[in-house]
């Protein structure tokens, strides 16, 4: 599949940078709140970690019971996942073609991957996703905040594509693709890490049932929260 420039230049970052990038993303505990929210809105079943980078949660899907498959576009950063996890299931894989049957996943976990590609073609991946999740799964996505499209310099002359986007702006998109939004909120990252978020929960298709109970026992003053659906069980 043809990409754009932008995704080519991010791609050779995590080629030639992956190694020490990965060496900085190993907390564990970064997406603690929302991995947990996720087991809630679903207890079990098959995942797909889209863009699993070094495998940072693949532990975390493992000891509560999901059967777990990571993908990634680069082999620096599987290399790095299947030495950190030798008995996962990890594969080389480019989010925008997706070599599963259609509805393979009842859950989708998707962290820092939109948000390289151009909001122009950013349509793509999210489409191929919607395609292998069944009907009512899961997912979660993780964007940075704000509206800018723009190339970050990066050490050794590599950079690296970001797109931001808000609360409004990621739900339309969602919703575009075919997935409903039941929460979307901004939140500060955790730590020293300087970056702010803007995250989702979403289903595929119609909400059966209400989430918003989930959702609601998970308030922070570093949230901006946005219950898109409202249903009750």
């Amino acid at each position: 599949m043809r990409h754009t420039e932008a995704e080519e230049e991010t791609h050779r970052f995590y080629e030639t940078r992956g190694c020490h990038w990965s060496s900085t993303r190993l907390a564990a505990d970064y997406w603690e709140p929302e991995l947990c929210q996720f087991r809630q809105l679903l207890a079990s079943g098959s995942i797909l970690d889209a863009g699993c980078g070094n495998g940072r949660d693949y532990d975390f899907f493992r000891r509560v019971g999901y059967s777990y498959t990571g993908i990634d576009v680069s082999s620096q950063m599987l290399a790095i996942a299947r030495d950190n996890h030798p008995d996962g299931a990890f594969a080389s894989m480019d989010v925008c073609d997706l070599a599963f049957d259609s509805l393979a996943f009842d859950g989708i976990w998707c962290v820092a991957v939109l948000l390289h590609f151009p909001k122009a073609v950013v349509d793509r991946p999210l489409q191929e996703l919607c395609r292998v999740l069944r009907k009512g799964g899961v997912v979660f996505f993780a964007v940075r905040d704000g509206s800018r499209e723009y190339m970050s310099e990066e050490q050794e002359g590599t950079q690296r594509f970001f797109a931001e986007y808000s609360v409004d702006e990621l739900s339309d998109r969602l919703s575009q693709s075919g997935l409903t939004p039941i929460h979307v909120c901004t939140r500060d990252a955790p730590g020293e890490d300087q970056a702010r978020w803007t995250t989702a929960f979403a289903v595929k298709g119609e909400v059966e049932g209400s989430h918003q109970e989930v959702m609601g026992g998970h308030k922070s003053s570093h949230r901006h929260d946005s219950i898109i659906q409202q249903v009750s069980f």
